[in-house]
């Protein structure tokens, strides 16, 4: 990510050209990388997945700013690790998950 200048949150929202998922941290725009290929089908079936597993009281939502004060917004991304997985992506918590990884082949 490459920081640049010194904004705002409305500069955030309403900057024309700003790729998505960029975050504004202490009044400075990350811009992120450009997501390849396999990112983009894996981010695809894990919303998918979510959607699919999730109790009805819950919504899965992409690209979503998180606005902490009026020089902070980010865009989370990161997720708790919940270990390494092979094939499939089981848990239990915070609610039953069971995703196909070798989907990502497929597409």
């Amino acid at each position: 990510m490459t920081a640049v200048g010194d904004y705002t949150l409305a500069d955030l929202f309403t900057l024309p050209d700003l790729p998505c998922r960029a975050d504004l941290i202490d009044g400075h725009l990350y811009l992120p990388r450009p997501q390849n290929r396999f990112h983009s089908i894996t981010g695809d079936l894990l919303l998918n997945g979510l959607r699919r597993t999730l109790p009805p009281v819950f919504r899965v939502r992409r690209n979503m700013t998180v606005v902490l004060d009026r020089r902070n917004g980010l865009e989370p991304c990161a997720h708790t690790p919940t270990g390494i997985h092979h094939d499939r992506l089981r848990i239990s918590v915070p609610y039953d998950i069971d995703i196909d990884l070798t989907a990502i082949d497929n597409r």
